[in-house]
């Protein structure tokens, strides 16, 4: 049977007096456009690199947004890369809607998106990264949905969104899941509160995935955690939502607003793989000291992100595990139980891009 190693108890522990925000407090983000004055209702945040190829998508997608009645808006774009010079952007900004900073040093990509929700000023802020795509009526819909989430006293909404990938395997399975998702006929709500119990109860489903393709947070509750855990970096985005989760409101808006790129190759890296089942045991250990979990559902959802990965990955995580396979019976059982609680709230959240969305790309 999997146990959870002592350090990562030790770990979460630890965590919970760190601030990611402020980690890298030393290094500077220097303005080189836009007009910092400009006191926005919504930060909409673009941490970037050097994907000049795919950003200049994004931003000609964000200059498409069909513009909202009231809510006042800004864009803001650092760069991580120290060289990056305005002539490397093949694209004009209006310096009136878009900020551009360049960090001094290279903060990584976890402790790029620390930096950028320091620097926006939004009442909320919403993330877009440098290849994800808001559709046009992103804004609009936002501003519509508003006013129930202030209502519900919400924290973090997160929209639909479709997936894009050049993989026909994956394309083939989101829209799978999407079909079976649509027979939930009794559970179409447009708006859903999620928290930390449908995370355990629906393990592994990515349904939410912390700050990516228009899920918007209160700005300020956002400042108020830890932030974006660096030491996870191919699985923050699930770390730091499990434990937003746990102590704040986040609802689920059944609306398509974004089209999100699957990466390809890093994350079919052996490495890369032990590292993910190292942020789900981070997870197990989280969810473990906030929730009665019995050590046999430890045990099966351990077992669930081991058996997912290749031979090779399964082989390296061997080498620093010990593991007792559940029962057949059990672990069926285990599954159907997930499934079921993933169909029963409606929580499939893939659907292929569809063929008119594709030029977008």
């Amino acid at each position: 049977m999997i146990q959870l190693p002592e350090s990562i108890d030790k770990i979460v522990l630890d965590d919970e007096s760190k601030n990611y925000f402020h980690m890298h407090d030393n290094v500077k983000s220097n303005l080189v456009f836009g007009n910092s004055s400009i006191e926005p209702d919504l930060s909409i945040m673009v941490p970037a690199n050097e994907r000049f190829n795919t950003l200049e998508k994004t931003i000609l997608a964000l200059q498409n947004l069909k513009q909202p009645k009231s809510l006042k808006v800004q864009f803001i774009i650092v760069f991580n890369n120290p060289k990056f010079k305005l002539d490397d952007l093949k694209v004009e900004l209006d310096p009136e809607k878009f900020l551009i900073y360049v960090n001094e040093e290279n903060l990584g990509m976890v402790g790029n998106i620390n930096r950028i929700c320091l620097l926006s000023k939004g009442k909320y802020v919403s993330f877009c990264h440098d290849d994800d795509i808001l559709l046009d009526n992103y804004l609009i819909e936002i501003e519509k949905y508003l006013p129930k989430l202030e209502k519900k006293n919400f924290d973090c909404v997160v929209p639909n969104r479709y997936f894009y990938s050049n993989n026909l395997a994956f394309e083939k399975s989101a829209k799978r899941k999407r079909n079976i998702g649509n027979l939930a006929i009794f559970s179409r709500k447009m708006l859903r509160k999620v928290n930390h119990i449908d995370c355990a109860k629906t393990w592994s489903n990515c349904y939410l995935g912390g700050p990516t393709c228009g899920v918007l947070f209160r700005r300020d509750t956002l400042l108020s955690t830890t932030g974006f855990n660096e030491n996870y970096p191919y699985i923050f985005d699930f770390v730091f939502f499990v434990n937003f989760s746990i102590k704040h409101n986040v609802f689920l808006l059944n609306k398509f607003l974004s089209v999100y790129r699957v990466g390809e190759g890093a994350s079919s890296n052996p490495k890369v793989q032990v590292d993910f089942f190292k942020g789900n045991l981070y997870i197990l250990a989280l969810l473990k000291a906030h929730m009665r979990l019995s050590s046999k559902r430890v045990c099966a959802m351990a077992y669930d992100s081991y058996a997912c990965r290749t031979e090779e990955t399964r082989r390296l995580i061997e080498e620093e595990y010990e593991f007792k396979k559940p029962g057949k019976l059990q672990y069926k059982c285990y599954r159907l139980n997930v499934a079921w609680n993933i169909f029963r709230k409606n929580l499939y959240r893939y659907s292929q891009i569809p063929a008119s969305k594709r030029g977008l790309m």
